[in-house]
């Protein structure tokens, strides 16, 4: 049999009497947790159901908000509800079920998906996230590298602020619109070196005194097709 409870309390804010109080309660009253899934996420109100352990299922539970939530014109905080089946550790701060919210999540140790990338060696140093969509977060803690990937494209600032934007195959990079295209100054400078050497070199002859006049012997053109940087665009 499974119990489905609502959590109908409205949410108080968490009043600290101060180190001394605080440290006075800390024997008097324990934090219990406990583990479930969820089993369907509401972003209206930034809550989730889950299904705990024990087959206790608990409706509207609160998800925490890892950056400080707080109020000024549109208030501030974090929206990042866990995805359906993602098993969460639920806290139960007064001992009543109706006061549990969602901590946190941790790396299930028997999935073994997580040990293509996230459970490696040697990376003690390296921030790694990888969001459900696929979007890949790296940061090196030690030099201060950071690299986002999602969709075959990346973005990354290397230890001495270089920036590395690379799209994925096949597709451009934009600029304020992409109804023009740029050039390159190496192969646009080629280009116009071979111009001018041909400038240069073309002769008339024939040539006489007077009104007459010849046709330039070789006719000249200037090529800069291979300046044109085709996946970078702008307008």
């Amino acid at each position: 049999m499974k119990i489905k409870i609502s959590n109908t309390k409205k949410s108080q804010a968490t009043v600290q009497a101060g180190i001394r109080a605080n440290d006075l309660l800390k024997e008097a009253i324990p934090l219990y947790v406990m583990w479930g899934t969820v089993l369907l996420a509401n972003s209206e109100h930034n809550t989730v159901d889950v299904e705990l352990m024990n087959g206790v299922e608990l409706r509207s539970i609160e998800v925490r908000s890892l950056e400080w939530a707080g109020v000024n014109s549109i208030g501030y905080g974090e929206r990042d509800l866990p995805p359906k089946d993602c098993p969460v550790l639920i806290v139960f701060p007064d001992e009543k079920i109706e006061s549990g919210f969602v901590l946190c999540s941790v790396l299930n140790r028997f999935e073994d998906k997580h040990k293509t990338e996230l459970l490696v060696s040697g990376k003690e140093k390296e921030y790694l996230r990888i969001r459900e969509g696929g979007l890949k977060e790296t940061y090196d803690k030690l030099t201060g590298a950071w690299k986002i990937e999602v969709n075959n494209a990346v973005i990354s600032i290397d230890a001495d602020g270089k920036v590395i934007v690379t799209p994925a195959s096949g597709r451009n990079i934009e600029l304020a619109g992409n109804t023009k295209t740029l050039v390159t100054h190496a192969e646009l400078t080629s280009a116009l070196a071979t111009f001018m050497t041909a400038l240069n070199a073309h002769v008339h002859t024939g040539v006489t005194s007077g009104g007459a006049s010849t046709a330039i012997p070789t006719p000249m053109s200037l090529n800069i097709s291979g300046a044109e940087a085709t996946r970078l665009e702008t307008s």
